[in-house]
């Protein structure tokens, strides 16, 4: 017996080719990035041997992340101290395994189609994602959540379709990767639970419910296992909790739906602000940009309305998505909202990089039937509105939002090529790799290296741990060094003791 394989399908052959594409372009624009801020801690921690169980368990800036601790130990383990390849790697691979998984899921919901093609098209242009392609820290939480949410829905309606528990099984192991690496996986098995109720049984409300509770029980059972595993664990790790002002919670809010998330959806914001010297930034929209892509989505959203109905029930899962999102943020980061105001972490375009998944499937089923599902929208007969518009009106917004996409990407790329803190990093490494049996003080490197409020980390002999061959610290003595706010190595300004001897140096 022969063995032919076929070759794909020209829609398959498109969507391939997107992704290669996109692999490309952020390949590129990842290989000229660098380690930021966390990522230099994670390093450190696990060169001066603090990765223990415990640390692979405890929470990092409110997430509980042993499968990223596990990502970064890979990285350390293969590559030489400080050489980003593996990292820009690493990032590449999460980066087709979400691509993967995003039209697995397309053409699992919608069909494989020309709209499954063009939604793949979006998001592989979209920059609502760069901060995840470009910071590694942001990388290795948000890449296994897109992972997750791709993969868990793909599963979860096979399941609905085939009634085979093998896609539960599936769906939670899915749903482990995210909880294993990102704090807001939660909100997946919620957009589930409602994507079930609004397209996957029939019937009133309340028989929607009871139906939902039936035929899905063995998935509930599944997931919310895995729900109040994560949440046992989570509570148990110890928590750091401020408070805010209600009005800081709705100016983030605001922010996050006008400013960020309306105009990136739409290819923008084309023009980003640097928070302090960056290489973060800001979506910083302008203007006209804001308006325009309001209005369009506005428009969007009132043809739709008129001519399918239930269609719009799928902003309902991204509406309470984008909620329940910004009341984590609220809490988790409200020493950042308390000093820079809930406007300006509003438009930090980070902390909506995990809802592109759910904004490109609501986005896509506002336009596209969802094939296989109980209950799917239909077309209004007659229609309430008969304006359609015309197909080369259709093609140049999707264009002009694909190319706004790769320019607003390709903006914010740059921002991490060169940065006043990787420059001071990298003069620091060379002056430390270049030396040997170094005398250094025990003291915190320069506020332009990382910041004291990373406490005794900020330490010269624990944030450079990974260069401790070339260097040794002191806490006392004549002839030490210690390192400039521009990374080079001085003479250490060293006050005089009475009695002490000048040498040798004390440690």
């Amino acid at each position: 017996m022969t063995l032919r394989l076929r070759p794909p399908s020209a829609v398959t052959s498109a969507a391939l080719a997107i992704i290669v594409v996109q692999l490309i372009v952020r390949g590129v624009m990842v290989s000229r990035s660098w380690f930021l801020l966390d990522d230099h801690i994670f390093m450190a921690d696990i060169a001066r041997g603090q990765d223990d169980l415990d640390w692979y368990l405890r929470l990092h800036q409110g997430h509980f992340m042993p499968l990223s601790f596990l990502l970064v130990k890979l990285v350390v383990s293969v590559g030489e101290p400080y050489s980003w390849w593996p990292v820009a790697v690493q990032i590449v691979v999460l980066q087709a395994l979400a691509s993967l998984a995003c039209w697995w899921m397309l053409r699992t919901v919608f069909g494989a189609g020309r709209t499954a093609v063009v939604a793949l098209a979006v998001y592989a242009s979209t920059a609502l994602t760069m901060p995840a392609l470009l910071w590694w820290a942001v990388a290795i939480n948000q890449y296994p959540h897109q992972i997750a949410f791709f993969g868990a829905v793909a599963a979860h309606v096979l399941y609905a379709r085939t009634r085979r528990r093998r896609w539960v099984a599936v769906a939670g192991l899915f749903l482990l990767v995210g909880y294993l690496s990102y704090a807001k996986t939660g909100l997946i098995v919620v957009t589930l639970a409602l994507l079930t109720l609004i397209w996957l049984v029939q019937g009133t409300p309340w028989e929607r419910f009871w139906s939902a509770v039936r035929r899905f029980g063995f998935a509930w059972g599944v997931y919310g296992a895995l729900s109040v595993a994560w949440l046992g664990v989570y509570l148990t790790r110890p928590q750091v909790g401020l408070g805010g002002r209600p009005t800081q919670f709705l100016t983030l809010v605001q922010a996050q739906v006008f400013e960020s998330t309306i105009p990136t959806l739409l290819g923008g914001p084309v023009r980003w602000t640097p928070f302090g010297q960056g290489p973060v930034q800001f979506a910083a929209p302008p203007l006209p940009l804001v308006v325009v892509t309001t209005v369009v989505v506005a428009v969007a959203l009132l043809h739709v309305w008129g001519t399918r109905r239930r269609a719009l029930l799928v902003l309902w899962p991204a509406a309470v998505y984008l909620l329940a999102s910004a009341v984590l943020v609220y809490e988790g980061r409200a020493f950042a909202i308390g000093l820079l105001g809930g406007g300006s972490v509003g438009i930090q375009v980070q902390y909506l990089s995990d809802a592109a998944p759910l904004f490109l499937l609501a986005g896509t089923a506002l336009f596209r039937p969802v094939s296989g599902v109980a209950d799917p929208p239909v077309v209004r007969d007659p229609p309430l509105t008969r304006i359609a518009p015309p197909r080369w009106a259709v093609g140049g917004l999707v264009c002009a939002v694909v190319g706004l996409g790769l320019l607003s990407s390709t903006t914010y790329a740059q921002g991490y090529v060169d940065f006043p803190e990787r420059r001071t990093t990298s003069q620091a490494v060379e002056a430390l790799r270049a030396g040997d049996d170094l005398r250094l003080t025990d003291t915190l490197v320069p506020p332009s290296i990382a910041t004291p409020l990373f406490g005794e980390r900020s330490l010269t002999g624990n944030y450079f741990s990974l260069l401790r061959e070339h260097f040794d610290v002191y806490s006392a003595g004549v002839d030490l060094r210690t390192l400039d706010d521009t990374g080079r190595l001085r003479a250490a300004d060293v006050a005089p003791v009475e009695g002490a001897l000048p040498e040798p140096a004390l440690r």
